[in-house]
């Protein structure tokens, strides 16, 4: 099932995450906080450095959490889930999917913001 969808505003040009389930918002907020390419490529190593069980969550992410967004929530992950942990549970839905789709999803994000 699809979580979100990669969309360009016809009257910016700005290139933006839209949530098709609003279950999926934090991931929405995650993936903006991505928009920089060095940034993006650095967490999608990160993220498959720990899927391949070569480093921990707690050995490249020093204090064991990843904010998103302005304080909406965190995240965290093992080498097979990915952690979307909300500090407004009555607006934004805690959630977790596994580890190697949300490194899909940013692949995409990534070549979504390439073209």
């Amino acid at each position: 099932m699809k979580k979100v969808e990669f969309i360009t505003l016809e009257k910016y040009g700005d290139k933006v995450v839209r949530t098709i389930d609003k279950k999926y918002i934090l991931l929405s907020y995650y993936l903006i906080d991505r928009k920089s390419m060095d940034f993006l490529q650095e967490t999608i190593g990160e993220l498959e450095s720990i899927r391949k069980e070569e480093k921990t969550f707690e050995e490249i992410y020093t204090f064991n959490t990843v904010d998103i967004s302005w304080s909406a929530g965190e995240f965290e992950c093992d080498k097979d889930t990915a952690y979307f942990i909300s500090n407004h549970p009555d607006k934004e839905p805690s959630f977790d999917i596994p580890l190697q789709e949300l490194i899909d999803i940013l692949k995409e994000w990534e070549a979504f913001l390439s073209n």
